[in-house]
């Protein structure tokens, strides 16, 4: 059955379709195709115009489509792009902004320890007075130093006129300039 088979092949018949007689045995049967399927031996159908038409007009399209997605895909980029620069610009901006309440900060504690020190070198010249009143001079020199690293403007110059009329001797001019320096410093520190 095989040599027979085979032996059609050769001679470009097809035993596949080949019909079976009523005895069993099989009827050799010549193809049209020489083998071939029908639909492939002929190739693809002529195309009408009218499809022509319609094909060309598909390729426009798909390239008008192209064109416009190539296009949106460049405005895409370009606003990932300025989107990029604009973090940048934040994160920039952010770190100026943390700079400066970092320096807001420092400012802010710098004044408020020049008021301790202010505040504590008024208690000091007032202690000094108290003590200058009893006639105690020892600690006046070491208030009137606090003060002078403290104060400021005018309370500074009182205390400096008081540092000199201390060392001259005379206690109630130091008395009187300690008294003007405390205002003055109290002044400029307000309420």
């Amino acid at each position: 059955m095989k040599r027979l088979a085979s032996g059609l092949l050769v001679m470009g018949l097809s035993s596949v379709a080949a019909p079976t007689r009523p005895d069993g045995g099989v009827s050799p049967v010549l193809a049209r195709d020489g083998g071939v399927e029908e639909s492939k031996a002929q190739g693809p159908a002529p195309a009408s115009s009218a499809e022509l038409e319609r094909l060309k007009r598909d390729l426009q399209d798909l390239r008008a489509r192209t064109t416009e997605l190539e296009q949106k895909v460049r405005q895409v980029d370009a606003v990932e792009r300025k989107v990029d620069e604009v973090k940048k610009e934040l994160a920039t901006l952010s770190e100026r902004v943390t700079a400066n309440e970092d320096t807001r900060r420092d400012a802010e504690r710098a004044v408020v320890e020049q008021k301790q020190r202010v505040q504590q070198a008024t208690q000091g010249l007032v202690v000094a007075d108290q003590q200058l009143a009893s006639g105690n001079t020892e600690s006046v020199s070491r208030a009137l130093q606090v003060a002078e690293a403290s104060y400021t403007g005018a309370a500074l110059k009182y205390v400096q006129a008081a540092r000199t009329s201390f060392s001259n001797g005379d206690l109630a001019s130091t008395r009187t300039l300690l008294s003007l320096a405390v205002l003055e410093a109290q002044n400029q520190r307000g309420p």
